[in-house]
């Protein structure tokens, strides 16, 4: 007796449990919740079902239980379940923080670096040690920042050798003229000084000429059309155009080059710019009876173009920047060796259009040697 009762009459129990057992006989099981006014004076749920043997009803099976006791689990349950739910959102309140603090730090670096950036200051270095989307982005925005530092630097050599490289022709010419004007210079000298003035005129144009070429060739704004090329014989045209310069500083020419025609693939008018600019870059620094060496050799589908001059061998560590725009191994910018500084740039940029290479080599022995490549055509 679930309520501690202990005087239960035959005919509460019985009639307590005829409608259930009308039930039953029909083969049914019961479930019945009962309130507090009940033979067990308290709430209770029952549960029954019949007994069955070949077919037949032998006997019913009645399942008792307190609805309180029920309740009680069921509370200890929720209890358990909130409990559950209240730890997972702290858990979560903290995760959400740590996970937070740790996708805002670097995004907030990233953001001050961004702003000097835009500042136009470049020497800056994002320090992100995640290895996920944003260490990826602060080590592209760390390359960016170097590449435009790189890019500023090269921007500021390029405007104070220009400016140096303008300013002396300039300030020649106009020395001369003012001095033609003031009658400082005499009248029958007028001419030769009126020569000097040409020759820095032209010098200038020639500047300029290669300033526009070469920014053509960076931008890749100039028209490149490829044909079959007989590379021997336009190294020999360009050689004959250096004739009288090769004469007037003595210079012994071998000229090494494959019997038979070799055709190239490349721009014939850049090609030959390629050759006239190594060529006149050789023969100005080869001593006065030197000499000029050219030669081409095929490798594999490759064809290489050597040019070599005797003389003093380049410093190694000025090898790396010859190819620089306004580079120059004199350092004290002299105009014993004349030139703009832009022929070797002009070169490596063409043949890079071409999808080709240059390098040098050069030491006391052997002197200095230029050798790029070319396409072979087939």
């Amino acid at each position: 007796d679930p309520s501690g009762r202990t005087s239960v009459t035959q005919k509460e129990i019985q009639t307590y449990y005829d409608d259930m057992i009308a039930e039953l006989n029909k083969g049914n099981t019961v479930r019945k919740i009962t309130e507090a006014n009940n033979v067990f004076n308290t709430p209770v749920l029952t549960v029954a079902t019949p007994v069955v043997s070949d077919g037949q009803i032998v006997g019913y099976v009645f399942v008792h239980k307190q609805i309180y006791e029920m309740e009680q689990s069921l509370m200890a349950m929720y209890r358990q379940i909130v409990l559950a739910a209240g730890i997972s959102a702290a858990l979560g309140i903290v995760l959400t923080y740590i996970f937070s603090k740790s996708m805002l730090r670097p995004l907030s670096v990233v953001t001050l670096g961004a702003r000097q950036l835009a500042k136009g200051d470049f020497d800056i270095h994002l320090r992100v040690s995640s290895k996920d989307e944003i260490g990826q982005l602060a080590d592209t925005f760390n390359s960016v920042a170097r590449d435009l530092k790189k890019y500023e630097a090269s921007r500021e050599s390029l405007i104070a050798n220009v400016s140096h490289e303008l300013r002396s022709p300039l300030t020649s010419i106009q020395g001369l003229v003012q001095a033609a004007l003031d009658g400082t210079i005499p009248k029958d000298e007028i001419g030769h000084y009126l020569e000097v003035v040409l020759g820095e005129s032209k010098r200038l144009n020639l500047l300029i000429t290669d300033m526009l070429d070469l920014a053509k060739i960076e931008s890749g704004q100039f028209p490149m059309q490829v044909e079959h090329v007989d590379i021997g014989e336009l190294i020999r045209r360009v050689l004959v155009s250096f004739e009288s310069k090769i004469n007037a500083k003595g210079l012994g020419v071998e000229a090494d080059l494959k019997d038979g025609k070799v055709y190239v693939l490349a721009d014939m008018n850049r090609l030959t710019q390629v050759l006239h600019n190594i060529m006149e870059n050789a023969i100005k620094f080869a001593p006065e009876g030197g000499r000029l060496r050219v030669s081409n050799e095929v490798h594999g589908d490759s064809v290489w173009v050597s040019i070599n001059n005797s003389g003093d061998a380049i410093p190694e560590e000025d090898i790396p920047y010859i190819f620089d725009r306004f580079y120059k191994i004199d350092k004290s910018h002299t105009r014993e060796k004349e030139g703009t500084g832009i022929g070797l740039s002009i070169v490596k940029n063409i043949l890079k259009a071409h999808g080709q290479k240059i390098w040098v080599t050069s030491n006391a022995q052997d002197g200095t040697t230029f050798t790029f490549t070319l396409k072979k055509a087939d």
